[in-house]
């Protein structure tokens, strides 16, 4: 968990792709009652916005659904972290 938290900055939001929209704090509520699973991505690419600001997208499939994900990361004190993710479901 520590890793993850220094990958997440302190103003991260996510939109899944339910639809809802997490912060920080609540990515570390849930995310120890999840199960664990297995994950294929494809397509994963990043397009450099600025010197300290890229974008990642990916296609995700997990258990036969599968969502486009992209994510912002901002370099900010010599560390890359993710500012903004957002997964949408798609087909196959």
């Amino acid at each position: 968990m520590k890793k993850l938290e220094n990958l997440l900055a302190d103003e991260f939001m996510e939109i899944g792709s339910s639809g809802k929209i997490y912060h920080k704090n609540d990515i570390f509520k849930w995310l120890p009652l999840e199960s664990p699973r297995q994950f294929i991505v494809e397509d994963f690419s990043v397009l450099t916005l600025s010197e300290d600001i890229i974008l990642a997208t990916y296609k995700l499939t997990s258990e036969a659904v599968s969502s486009l994900r992209s994510s912002l990361w901002k370099f900010n004190e010599n560390k890359w972290k993710m500012v903004f993710h957002q997964g949408t479901k798609c087909e196959k």
